[in-house]
């Protein structure tokens, strides 16, 4: 089967959200909040990943699974999806892409994990096992980025101080490291903005 696919390549805070809720509206088109899936090679890797993660990493994809293998997102098929997946840990994370789209079919998925930026080896792997997919590269402004990543940090650092290994905190230092970031001047967002959408550019 030829899965539909549409990646939406961009940085966190470039309006990626917006875009795929935008798409997702289209008859012909399934919108997929952040899952995630193209950053390792298996659901177990996958679950490792989430446990490890300074956010809720693994909300959208089980929310997608309640919603298109139970019927709807209630707190019971939730958990029923959580298993789901535990018990598909073996699955390639291609493979369950592929599950997904059977479900939607003959929608095209659309998938806007930012996470997928960070590594041109990532943006690799959707293309190898997707070679049919297709990638909108989405630029935003980079003032306009870098305020909204300031803004955001602002706004956090009010709930008290981020762990140094916070997502939000990675991307701010991108590519210069996160681990002095809550007290030196290594956060520069425009560092980020180009290194990713330089890694972007390599990938297409």
């Amino acid at each position: 089967m030829t899965t539909p696919l549409l990646a939406i390549l961009g940085p966190p805070r470039s309006f990626t959200t917006v875009v795929s809720a935008m798409l997702g509206q289209h008859p012909q088109m399934y919108g997929l909040p952040e899952v995630h899936l193209f950053g390792v090679e298996t659901i177990a890797e996958w679950w490792q990943q989430c446990s490890e993660a300074t956010f809720n990493m693994d909300h959208g994809l089980v929310r997608v699974v309640a919603q298109l293998f139970f019927g709807e997102q209630t707190e019971e098929n939730v958990r029923r999806a959580a298993g789901w997946l535990q018990r598909r840990a073996h699955f390639t994370t291609g493979l369950l892409v592929e599950a997904l789209a059977e479900r939607v079919q003959p929608r095209i998925l659309v998938d806007k994990s930012p996470s997928v930026v960070y590594h041109v080896e990532t943006l690799r792997r959707v293309y190898a096992m997707f070679p049919q997919a297709r990638f909108l590269h989405l630029v935003r402004h980079p003032r306009g980025h870098g305020e909204s990543v300031m803004k955001y940090l602002r706004e956090r650092r009010k709930l008290g101080p981020l762990p140094q290994n916070h997502w939000l905190l990675h991307l701010a230092a991108y590519p210069n490291g996160d681990e002095h970031a809550e007290a030196s001047s290594d956060i520069d967002p425009q560092r980020a903005w180009l290194a990713l959408h330089w890694n972007i550019g390599e990938f297409l």
